[in-house]
């Protein structure tokens, strides 16, 4: 999830979504950490998947759950990202790029 520096309560949504994940994905040991992007962005993850579609199901609950309702009101934009692509993205800081390729590919 993506969040503005500015404006935002990365700890709120950090608690949030550690909440959500050790609920509904307690066995799969997930982590909620988060870091700056830029001056203007800071990302929150939740890691690790082991495998995609373990992201997608996580994805999926998370989208149909009133539990995370904070983290979504902020209109945040959130989604999948490997490892490679996430070395990518603090690369080029192209948080909307990133955003257009997940929509086209996932």
């Amino acid at each position: 999830m993506i969040l503005p520096v500015k404006g935002s309560n990365v700890n709120n949504v950090k608690a949030e979504l550690s909440d959500f994940a050790k609920g509904s994905f307690g066995s799969m040991g997930l982590k909620v950490s988060s870091n700056l992007i830029d001056r203007d962005n800071q990302v929150v993850l939740v890691k690790t998947f082991n495998r995609l579609d373990d992201g997608k199901s996580f994805l999926t609950a998370f989208e149909s759950s009133d539990d995370v309702k904070k983290s979504k009101e902020g209109g945040y934009p959130y989604s999948l990202i490997s490892k490679e692509n996430y070395v990518t993205l603090f690369k080029t800081k192209d948080v909307d790029g990133y955003q257009k390729f997940f929509k086209e590919n996932y």
